[in-house]
């Protein structure tokens, strides 16, 4: 409700859940008594084996059934203004057909490990690519293991990303170079916590990153190295959660301040490749 004040809104247009588990769905009952939501987003019925979803879907459900639903599948758009919104990923399938930017070979592809999908409702999780303009912001929720891979693999599906949130938390089963070979973000931005996610290999292959001007973390962790504390959200684990806000403008610049202590930092525009003339003579 907090944030929802920052950003001078009361009420929710869209609820999208990218998958049923407690910590993406947990708190609707209690979010729907206090404001007005128009149309759940999500992927239609649970896998109903995933005994991590059974409390989520029990609470989850009845709030859902009682509004409109928008079920949505891999290549959808969201109904947006101003900005696309295209559906990568649900129900454990993906796009068949690249977004602009992308339909190129990815490198790393042959190194990748093999994460078979954890059984779970992380692997059928909604992602969605936002863009607006030349700002392009990516969410795959908990998709992980070799269904984050083939999002790329051999083929990369999507292009490159101006923030890309980490997906599943960053845990191991997401630690996918190849992925960030294809997407390229200019900032990262992990959802873990304390002892959640933030696997040390995550934060090793980010840290290594070359391109990456930034790694921004909703909470520091204890177990690898964080970035610099201007970065980090949260360093403990209060009920009262600090958050980062993003904005993002059409000429592919934008803006992220944490919420712990206001610091904010600007992302210009990117700049184009340099043009190099072809000559040819005797």
């Amino acid at each position: 409700m907090a944030a929802m004040r920052d950003a001078g809104i009361n009420r929710l247009d869209f609820f999208l859940a990218t998958h049923l588990h407690n910590d993406h769905v947990g708190g609707v009952p209690e979010l729907a008594e206090k404001v007005s939501i128009g149309t759940f987003i999500d992927y239609g019925d649970p896998l109903g084996i995933d005994r991590m979803a059974t409390n989520a879907i029990r609470m989850y459900k009845p709030v859902r059934d009682a509004r409109a639903v928008l079920e949505v599948k891999p290549g959808d758009r969201l109904p947006l203004l101003g900005l696309t919104a295209d559906v990568v990923s649900a129900r454990g399938e993906l796009l068949t057909t690249p977004l602009p930017g992308g339909g190129r070979a990815t490198p790393g592809c042959a190194e990748a490990e093999d994460h078979p999908e954890d059984g779970t409702e992380n692997y059928r999780s909604v992602g969605v690519m936002f863009q607006f303009g030349a700002f392009r912001f990516l969410d795959l929720g908990d998709l992980s293991g070799n269904t984050l891979t083939r999002i790329v693999c051999p083929v990369d599906l999507l292009g490159p990303v101006s923030v890309y949130l980490v997906a599943h938390h960053g845990d191991y089963d997401s630690n996918i170079p190849a992925l960030y070979a294809a997407l390229r973000p200019r900032v990262a931005v992990m959802n873990s916590s304390a002892t959640k996610g933030g696997a040390p290999d995550a934060f090793r292959t980010l840290h290594a990153l070359p391109d990456l001007e930034d790694l921004w973390q909703l909470h520091a962790t204890r177990i690898a190295r964080n970035a610099g504390d201007d970065f980090v959200a949260n360093f403990d684990n209060t009920t009262d959660g600090n958050w980062i806000h993003l904005s993002g403008h059409e000429d592919g610049s934008f803006t992220v301040v944490n919420g712990r202590n206001g610091f904010t930092k600007v992302y210009a525009r990117p700049q184009p490749a340099p043009h190099t003339e072809s000559r040819s003579g005797l």
